[in-house]
């Protein structure tokens, strides 16, 4: 129970998965274990217990699983198991990636994405009637970690053209300014700007803001911020503008879908590559394929730990997440696009 965590107490909290407990909890969408938090890996110093204690505690309390370590998770939890396998040299490990985050280097998806995806665009699509209706700015945050993968298909999946993601760099905000006055004042139907849990960008004063999931800021203080910021600089645009729009008054307005979108009705898309990837685990700790992630479709070889945490699959997805931007926005653009030394 409780992931990693619960192998650093001095008393490990293990039960038995039978097969009538589980039965019926991958269509229902439901989680039995609790996943613990980030921070209470083995190398985490936990209050109340000695200096390298959690570690020693893991390395006793593993040994009990002869067959294996099945870990399933995100970004954080594959760099946990990579450490594992390569630094505590504990070699029956392997990783499935399930995550909505889709911030795990090399893949396209996860387990559990699809229907986060599908509960962020129904979402966005509703805060879209109330944005027309109302005709303000409204500031819409995803999951995504520090990938812009997510608030990107978001964005793609509603048909909206603001989104600010970190591949980016620093955004100069009235590049967006110019697409909300013209959809406000032409369209009458408010605008949107979807946003991740990372990215950066530059207020009309020069101010340069970034924001991370690392940050230590909660994420509605981020949105807040950017909410008030859009605001004061457009009302400041417009107040400037005399005889053209100097009577539109800019209101703006936030909503942080978080972890509702860890809602429990799976599409049939994650329930079906979740089953098979934990069959394919299975198969891989019969035959000891150790120190490999699994791979989404069933027909791709085992991707071994060591070839996808690294600076340059970092990097490739990186440069994969602004590929596709360029592709669906890049022509809306052109100046961020020459600051990216790129063409559209």
């Amino acid at each position: 129970l409780n992931g990693p965590a619960g192998l650093t107490n001095p008393k490990p909290q293990i039960i038995e998965l039978t097969e009538t407990l589980v039965a019926g909890l991958a269509q229902a969408g439901e989680l039995l274990l609790a996943t613990g938090g980030r921070n209470r890996d083995p190398w985490a110093e936990i209050s109340g217990l000695e200096a390298g204690q959690p570690m020693k505690n893991f390395l006793r309390n593993v040994v009990r699983f002869r067959g294996g370590l099945l870990f399933t998770g995100g970004d954080g939890t594959g760099q946990m198991v990579e450490r594992i396998y390569r630094e505590l040299k504990i070699e029956r490990v392997l990783f499935a990636p399930a995550s909505m985050d889709a911030d795990i280097p090399g893949l396209d998806s996860a387990v559990g994405m699809i229907s986060s995806q599908e509960h962020a665009a129904r979402t966005i699509a509703a805060i879209r009637r109330t944005a027309s209706s109302c005709n303000k700015v409204h500031v819409i945050q995803t999951m995504g970690g520090n990938s812009g993968r997510f608030p990107l298909e978001a964005a793609i999946a509603t048909g909206e053209r603001v989104v600010l993601i970190p591949e980016l760099g620093t955004v100069d905000l009235r590049l967006f300014y110019r697409e909300f006055f013209q959809t406000m004042l032409n369209e009458n139907r408010g605008g949107i700007i979807i946003i991740g849990e990372a990215g950066s960008y530059r207020t009309l004063d020069g101010e340069v803001v970034t924001f991370g999931p690392q940050k230590g800021l909660m994420n509605s203080e981020i949105v807040d911020r950017l909410a008030a910021t859009i605001k004061d600089d457009m009302n400041r645009i417009a107040r400037a503008m005399n005889g053209k729009i100097h009577n539109l008054r800019i209101d703006t307005r936030f909503s942080v879908l978080g972890h509702a979108q860890r809602q429990p009705g799976l599409s049939g898309a994650d329930v079906r590559t979740g089953i098979q990837v934990g069959r394919r685990m299975a198969e891989a700790l019969t035959k000891k394929d150790y120190g490999a992630m699994i791979p989404l479709h069933e027909s791709a070889p085992l991707i071994p730990l060591g070839q996808v945490f690294t600076d340059e699959a970092r990097a490739a997805s990186r440069e994969k997440v602004l590929e596709i931007w360029l592709r669906w926005f890049g022509r809306f653009y052109p100046e961020l696009v020459r600051s990216l030394g790129r063409r559209s």
